[in-house]
């Protein structure tokens, strides 16, 4: 389970998964209550029950690309970036469809930053271009050149000025 000195400081305290997706329509009541249920955890900072609710919700609604991004940053949070992947790319698929959709444009970037953290510069690049292409969101853009330029940065050899 998780060990609570590996959660970054700047994650704790903070409703943010619910904030992270915006308003995501909950018309569907047991979404809700697997939703609420989660906030209640990560607000409490219960990151293990955080963890069965996700799994739990995960098991009732396994199309759910929210579930699984919420899973992806459950585990980015307490610093497991392998696992953090599995379910962006989960969470990508399952809402690949919907052209303009912020769980998938989350996904690719946190996906980007869990690369990035692992030195899997060429893998976090090709997130961040994808953000770049795909997201309507200036701020994330922002961070998405921000962290190119870092990676270029960091591999002075691999790029050169056009």
């Amino acid at each position: 389970m998780f060990e609570l000195e590996r959660i970054s400081p700047s994650y704790k305290k903070l409703g943010f998964f619910s904030f992270l997706f915006g308003a995501i329509e909950m018309s569907d009541p047991q979404h809700s209550m697997f939703d609420k249920k989660y906030d209640e955890c990560t607000n409490n900072e219960d990151w293990n029950s955080a963890l069965n609710v996700l799994k739990e919700a995960i098991e009732v609604n396994p199309r759910s690309p929210y579930f699984h991004s919420c899973l992806g940053f459950l585990y980015k949070i307490v610093q497991d970036n392998e696992h953090a992947i599995i379910f962006f790319k989960e969470a990508i698929r399952l809402g690949g469809l919907l052209k303009y959709s912020t769980i998938t444009d989350n996904s690719y970037f946190a996906m980007g930053e869990c690369f990035f953290a692992l030195n899997n510069y060429d893998a976090a690049l090709s997130c961040f271009q994808e953000v770049l292409k795909r997201s309507d969101a200036h701020m994330r853009k922002n961070r998405a050149n921000n962290f190119t330029r870092e990676i270029i940065r960091r591999q002075p050899t691999k790029f050169r000025e056009i």
